[in-house]
């Protein structure tokens, strides 16, 4: 078994946690080889009110998980909740730059780092970023642009953020 062929799941509630361990199997399904569950200690309504108690509860989590699955994790997906997590909607726009009218992977970053522009606040952290669409020259529906000629890029994204602080405080845990 393969380290890559592991996935972890974390679950750090309000009332449990929870961790998931998972193995690829050659059938491209993932069979739950260990389970770590917890009394959630430190943490109210998705947000870490005490460190150290938090860290605990973590490991013995992961401990548990370990023990059943019969390996030591290093990484894992972590689930983040809470009624400071916020999404929105946002559009970027440029215009193609360069030699050819072709769009290249740094156009696409450009588009949608233009999109996030003014979302991301110095108290929220961006969580994740999900490009819905692009628009070239006013074609709607495209999902790749990526060597498509064109002057115009839009892109349409779905932007998750959160606390900076409760975010950050859930990473040291």
């Amino acid at each position: 078994m393969g380290i890559d062929e592991i996935v972890v799941g974390l679950d750090i509630g309000s009332g449990k946690v929870c961790t998931v361990i998972g193995e690829l199997s050659e059938d491209d399904q993932i069979e739950i080889i260990g389970i770590g569950t917890t009394t959630s200690l430190g943490i109210r309504k998705g947000v870490i009110v005490d460190l150290d108690q938090a860290i605990q509860s973590v490991k013995e989590s992961i401990e548990g998980a370990e023990r059943m699955a019969g390996i030591r994790i290093n990484s894992a997906f972590v689930s983040i909740a809470g009624s400071h997590i916020t999404s929105v909607n946002s559009k970027g726009v440029i215009a193609i730059s360069g030699e050819s009218p072709e769009i290249t992977e740094n156009d696409i970053e450009k588009v949608i780092e233009a999109a996030k522009a003014g979302i991301v606040s110095s108290e929220k952290e961006l969580i994740h970023t999900l490009s819905r669409e692009f628009i070239v020259d006013g074609q709607s529906g495209i999902s790749d642009p990526l060597g498509m000629s064109g002057a115009r890029l839009e892109c349409k994204v779905h932007i998750i953020t959160g606390s900076i602080t409760a975010v950050q405080n859930l990473i040291k845990c």
